[in-house]
């Protein structure tokens, strides 16, 4: 490894990125001051990894923050209930699930060498989610990151790794498969054309910006919303594609199938939601 490689290993192991729009996002600004210093630790800790997916006892994170672990406790459980990481009680496997969006891979190599660390790491129904949300960002970069996806998965999956679920006939690796792609499968709403939404997937991941599994719920929660206030949502989804958007939003008149009286403050509104969206995400 070059000396100048190294040194970009080294700043990826020692430093995170935290964009500074977390501040106008709807739940960090209005958290105890407690809470966002624990989610503040929990990206930083030298027990986390580069890739947002570790073990930790909130013991040994309570220890390590020098607080009373009832304290700790108390916030950790005020951030994940806002969701801002998740965490295996059973496993102890914490995961922070928009850690790679600030936090990605920054070359091919990187991201084949994570492998080797989540080895380490128990498999759990968040070591699965991490899978799926790696994929999905992945899906958005060049040919050489697609190439390493495949050597990737397949040690962060443990397949050939030898633990005992590989050894018990070869079958842990495939139910981490099936759990990922049952993950990955959202279920659509009789009135939404398969293709359609297909297309707005393949619009986001153009973008640079593939939805995970909980952006692809709230896109349709607020498709659906749109056509029960009278829109119609498959013109919403196909203007959203045309003009570049990342979500959906009501349709004024000039818009085919939308409907008339479209306010100002709707346009406003859209443009703001958006700004936010590109920070936050």
């Amino acid at each position: 490894m070059s000396g100048e490689r190294k040194k970009a290993g080294e700043l990826m192991a020692r430093y995170r990125a935290v964009h500074c729009l977390i501040w106008n996002d709807d739940k960090f600004p209005y958290a105890s001051d407690d809470c966002q210093l624990v989610f503040f630790h929990v990206m930083t800790t030298p027990l986390s990894t580069p890739f947002g997916l570790y073990k930790a006892s909130l013991e040994m994170l309570a220890s390590e923050k020098r607080w009373p672990v009832k304290r700790y406790k108390k916030a950790f459980q005020e951030g994940y209930a806002k969701g801002f990481f998740k965490y295996d009680e059973k496993a102890l496997v914490l995961l922070i699930p928009n850690f790679l969006k600030y936090n990605p891979p920054n070359n091919p190599k990187v991201l084949q060498s994570w492998g080797k660390v989540c080895e380490e790491i128990p498999n759990c129904s968040l070591k699965a989610e991490f899978f799926s949300i790696l994929k999905g960002y992945m899906e958005g970069y060049g040919k050489a990151f697609q190439d390493a996806m495949p050597k990737a998965i397949a040690k962060l999956s443990g397949t050939g790794t030898g633990t005992d679920s590989v050894k018990k006939g070869g079958s842990g690796g495939a139910k981490e498969e099936e759990l990922e792609r049952k993950n990955d499968v959202l279920a659509l709403p009789d009135w939404l054309d398969p293709e359609l939404w297909k297309d707005f997937r393949e619009h986001r991941r153009k973008l640079r910006k593939p939805m995970s599994r909980r952006a692809e719920e709230l896109n349709l929660k607020e498709l659906t919303r749109l056509k029960e206030s009278g829109q119609d949502p498959k013109s919403v989804v196909e203007v959203s594609i045309a003009k570049g958007w990342q979500s959906f939003y009501p349709l004024d008149g000039k818009d085919a199938g939308g409907r008339v009286g479209s306010t100002k403050a709707d346009q406003i509104r859209r443009q703001t939601a958006e700004t936010l969206k590109r920070g936050m995400g």
